[in-house]
C-alpha cells in the first residue's frame, strides 16, 4: 500500500521504506496535498479549463463529514465492513493496541486472518431472527473493541459515536451499540 512508504510524521516519501522495499522514489509520484489544485484540463476536451484537485479518502472525508472536527470525536460507518475513525488533533498517534488496517479475517484490535464465524447453542429452536439478532450483536461487539484500544491509544474517553453507512438505519443495531458504549 502507498501509505507505508509515506512518513506521516515529515509527510514526505520514507527513504528507509522505500529502500528496504528496493523502490526508487522515481517511480512515485510527488507527494502533494489533498486539498490543492494540481492542474487544469485542456480546452480541447472541455470548453473551459476546469481545476483539478485532489480529495481525501472516503472514510477520512466521513470523520469529517459528521462533524467529528474535535480531538476525540469518533464515527464509525457501518456499511460493507465497518469503519471506526477517531479526530486525534494535530498528532498522529502511534498505535501500541493493535490498530492497523485489514482486509481478510479478524482485524482490529484481534488480528487473526485465520478467524472464522461461528454458531454455538443453536437448537431446533433457533429461528432466522436469532441468527440476525447474533450478527447485529456481533458488529456491536467488534466496534466496541476496537474503541477501546482508540481509547487507551489517545488516552481520551469519547463521550458520543456518530454513525452512517446502511446498519445505522438498523434501530435495534444502533441502540444496542450505545449501550454497549454507554454513550449517545
Amino acid at each position: 500500500s502507498g501509505s507505508m512508504l509515506f512518513n506521516i510524521n515529515s509527510r514526505e516519501l520514507d527513504d528507509d521504506r522505500l529502500a528496504a522495499l528496493d523502490i526508487p522514489r522515481s517511480m512515485l509520484p510527488e507527494v502533494r496535498a489533498s486539498s490543492e489544485i494540481y492542474g487544469h484540463t485542456k480546452t480541447t476536451v472541455f470548453a473551459s479549463k476546469l481545476p483539478l484537485a485532489g480529495i481525501a479518502g472516503d472514510q477520512q472525508a466521513a470523520l469529517f463529514g459528521q462533524m467529528c472536527t474535535s480531538s476525540g470525536m469518533v464515527k464509525n460507518t457501518y456499511a460493507t465492513g465497518c469503519f471506526l475513525m477517531m479526530n486525534t488533533g494535530d498528532k498522529p498517534i502511534e498505535s501500541r493496541n493493535n490498530l492497523v488496517p485489514t482486509f481478510a479475517g479478524l482485524g482490529a484490535p484481534h488480528w487473526n486472518a485465520r478467524a472464522r464465524g461461528s454458531l454455538f447453542g443453536v437448537t431446533r429452536g433457533t429461528s432466522d431472527a436469532h441468527l440476525a439478532r447474533a450478527a447485529l450483536d456481533s458488529i456491536a461487539y467488534q466496534s466496541l473493541d476496537v474503541l477501546a484500544a482508540m481509547e487507551a491509544d489517545s488516552g481520551i474517553s469519547i463521550g458520543e459515536l456518530r454513525v452512517d453507512g446502511g446498519a445505522s438505519a438498523n434501530n435495534l443495531l444502533m441502540q444496542f451499540q450505545a449501550d454497549l458504549l454507554g454513550v449517545d
